[in-house]
Protein backbone atom coordinates (compact mmCIF):
# COMPACT_ATOMS: atom_id res chain seq x y z
CA UNK A 1 0.00 0.00 0.00
CA UNK A 2 2.84 2.40 0.83
CA UNK A 3 4.35 1.71 -2.58
CA UNK A 4 1.16 2.81 -4.37
CA UNK A 5 0.89 5.93 -2.23
CA UNK A 6 4.50 6.80 -3.09
CA UNK A 7 3.79 6.34 -6.79
CA UNK A 8 0.66 8.52 -6.57
CA UNK A 9 2.60 11.21 -4.68
CA UNK A 10 5.45 11.20 -7.24
CA UNK A 11 2.98 11.43 -10.12
CA UNK A 12 1.13 14.29 -8.43
CA UNK A 13 4.37 16.22 -7.93
CA UNK A 14 5.38 15.52 -11.53
CA UNK A 15 2.03 16.69 -12.95
CA UNK A 16 2.04 19.80 -10.75
CA UNK A 17 5.54 20.62 -12.01
CA UNK A 18 4.43 20.33 -15.62
CA UNK A 19 1.38 22.52 -15.06
CA UNK A 20 3.45 25.06 -13.13
CA UNK A 21 6.06 25.28 -15.93
CA UNK A 22 3.36 25.71 -18.55
CA UNK A 23 1.93 28.64 -16.63
CA UNK A 24 5.33 30.31 -16.36
CA UNK A 25 6.23 29.87 -20.03
CA UNK A 26 2.84 31.06 -21.21
CA UNK A 27 3.19 34.25 -19.18
CA UNK A 28 6.77 35.04 -20.20
CA UNK A 29 8.04 36.36 -23.50
CA UNK A 30 10.29 33.50 -24.56
CA UNK A 31 11.33 34.92 -27.92
CA UNK A 32 12.45 38.46 -27.15
CA UNK A 33 15.86 39.86 -27.86
CA UNK A 34 16.44 39.97 -24.12
CA UNK A 35 16.08 36.18 -23.96
CA UNK A 36 18.48 35.87 -26.90
CA UNK A 37 21.04 38.11 -25.18
CA UNK A 38 20.71 36.16 -21.92
CA UNK A 39 21.15 32.86 -23.74
CA UNK A 40 24.21 34.12 -25.58
CA UNK A 41 25.60 35.57 -22.35
CA UNK A 42 25.17 32.23 -20.62
CA UNK A 43 26.30 29.91 -23.40
CA UNK A 44 28.42 32.11 -25.71
CA UNK A 45 29.05 31.24 -29.33
CA UNK A 46 27.21 27.93 -29.09
CA UNK A 47 23.91 29.78 -28.69
CA UNK A 48 24.91 32.48 -31.17
CA UNK A 49 25.39 29.76 -33.79
CA UNK A 50 22.10 28.05 -32.90
CA UNK A 51 20.16 31.30 -33.14
CA UNK A 52 21.90 32.20 -36.42
CA UNK A 53 21.01 28.82 -37.91
CA UNK A 54 17.40 29.36 -36.85
CA UNK A 55 17.45 32.87 -38.36
CA UNK A 56 18.76 31.55 -41.68
CA UNK A 57 16.02 28.93 -41.69
CA UNK A 58 13.42 31.64 -41.07
CA UNK A 59 14.77 33.74 -43.94
CA UNK A 60 14.64 30.73 -46.25
CA UNK A 61 11.08 30.08 -45.08
CA UNK A 62 10.23 33.72 -45.82
CA UNK A 63 11.52 33.16 -49.36
CA UNK A 64 9.23 30.15 -49.79
CA UNK A 65 6.26 32.12 -48.48
CA UNK A 66 7.12 35.01 -50.82
CA UNK A 67 7.28 32.62 -53.77
CA UNK A 68 3.84 31.20 -52.99
CA UNK A 69 2.40 34.72 -52.77
CA UNK A 70 4.19 35.92 -55.90
CA UNK A 71 6.28 38.42 -53.93
CA UNK A 72 9.95 39.20 -54.38
CA UNK A 73 12.36 36.70 -52.90
CA UNK A 74 15.79 37.51 -51.48
CA UNK A 75 19.20 36.06 -52.31
CA UNK A 76 20.21 34.58 -48.94
CA UNK A 77 23.91 34.17 -49.66
CA UNK A 78 26.79 34.38 -47.15
CA UNK A 79 28.95 35.81 -49.93
CA UNK A 80 26.71 38.89 -49.85
CA UNK A 81 26.38 39.20 -46.07
CA UNK A 82 28.70 36.75 -44.34
CA UNK A 83 27.74 34.85 -41.22
CA UNK A 84 29.76 37.09 -38.91
CA UNK A 85 28.02 40.19 -40.27
CA UNK A 86 24.63 38.50 -39.89
CA UNK A 87 25.46 37.56 -36.29
CA UNK A 88 26.72 41.09 -35.58
CA UNK A 89 23.56 42.60 -37.07
CA UNK A 90 21.32 40.46 -34.87
CA UNK A 91 23.42 41.16 -31.76
CA UNK A 92 23.31 44.91 -32.42
CA UNK A 93 19.56 44.85 -33.11
CA UNK A 94 18.92 42.97 -29.87
CA UNK A 95 21.25 45.17 -27.83
CA UNK A 96 19.33 48.22 -29.02
CA UNK A 97 15.88 46.55 -28.74
CA UNK A 98 15.88 43.99 -25.89
CA UNK A 99 12.07 44.05 -25.60
CA UNK A 100 11.43 43.38 -29.29
CA UNK A 101 10.96 39.93 -30.72
CA UNK A 102 14.11 38.24 -32.04
CA UNK A 103 12.27 37.45 -35.27
CA UNK A 104 11.83 41.20 -35.89
CA UNK A 105 15.61 41.46 -36.19
CA UNK A 106 15.66 38.43 -38.47
CA UNK A 107 13.08 40.04 -40.77
CA UNK A 108 15.13 43.25 -40.91
CA UNK A 109 18.21 41.20 -41.74
CA UNK A 110 16.24 39.44 -44.48
CA UNK A 111 15.43 42.82 -46.04
CA UNK A 112 19.15 43.62 -46.30
CA UNK A 113 19.69 40.83 -48.80
CA UNK A 114 19.10 41.84 -52.43
CA UNK A 115 15.98 40.76 -54.26
CA UNK A 116 16.30 37.76 -56.51
CA UNK A 117 15.91 39.02 -60.06
CA UNK A 118 15.02 35.63 -61.52
CA UNK A 119 11.36 35.20 -62.50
Amino acid sequence: MKFYLCIIFILAVFVEGIVSNQDKTAASAESTCGVFLNDVGAMGTLFEDMYLEWAIGQMELQNRISKVHGSAQRVIDPDIIDFDEQRDFLMEFCNQNPDKEFVDGVLLLYELFPENEQP
